[in-house]
């Protein structure tokens, strides 16, 4: 089965849609009362979305997209972990509050049903391995692979500073960026200048492959790969 997603400025009210969105805040309660219900306790995840079609750059985060999840079992729920996991929905209805479009959907009822992403990946997790699934059966599709490849460039570019270092792992860093990591060391090597050059690992995998630049100023005489081989003999 081939499903449409709609951008999330594009939503309209009363129609079932299907959504992609990063994750850029989100909240859990228990014991809420669904107004389209007449069962009085469920329970509820509340996420703001966003994606490039809603991201204003002055303000990345002012057009996001409300989202609230209804659930008779919390187990059921959507399992978000940090701010910047990606979240796709399926069969969720749109209807308008003061003039604003805000999304809706019980997990299990009418075919809602939702997926999350991990904003990065782990260990041997493959890359495109998802840390939630609603139902036993889904679809991935190379075009759902593209969508989550963009989501996670597109977040990459406009989380803020404080967010930059989430996991505080590698496969969090981004070029440019600062943090503070705890790292094991595998591999060490000496420059002809006396400087040091390590290789490092903390079980997470960088998606980017973050490569080793040797700046000429060390006068390494060795080519990257040879310098690379090195690294690998040592550890």
């Amino acid at each position: 089965m081939t499903y449409m997603y709609c951008s999330l400025d594009s939503l309209d009210e009363g129609s079932k849609l299907n959504i992609y969105g990063v994750v850029v805040s989100f909240r859990y309660y228990n014991d809420a009362r669904n107004p389209n219900d007449e069962q009085q306790c469920q329970h509820k995840l509340v996420v703001k979305l966003l994606d490039q079609s809603v991201c204003r750059y002055s303000d990345q985060y002012a057009g996001a997209v409300d989202v609230t999840l209804f659930s008779d079992r919390k187990r059921n729920l959507p399992v978000v972990s940090v701010v910047g996991d990606i979240l796709r929905i399926h069969r969720i209805k749109g209807r308008t509050i003061d003039g604003r479009i805000m999304m809706e959907g019980k997990i299990g009822v009418s075919g809602c049903h939702a997926m999350v992403w991990p904003q990065t990946f782990e260990g041997d997790a493959e890359e495109y391995t998802h840390s939630f699934s609603s139902g036993n059966l889904f679809t991935l599709t190379d075009a759902d692979k593209q969508m989550i490849d963009e989501l996670r460039v597109f977040y990459a570019d406009v989380r803020p500073t404080s967010d930059l270092n989430i996991r505080g792992k590698i496969a969090g860093i981004l070029r440019g960026s600062y943090g503070d990591v705890i790292v094991q060391v595998i591999g060490r090597i000496r420059t002809t200048r006396g400087s040091v050059v390590l290789r490092v690992w903390d079980g997470s995998r960088h998606r980017n492959e973050l490569p080793i630049r040797i700046n000429e100023a060390l006068e390494i005489n060795q080519a990257e790969s040879d310098f690379d081989e090195q690294l690998n003999w040592i550890a």
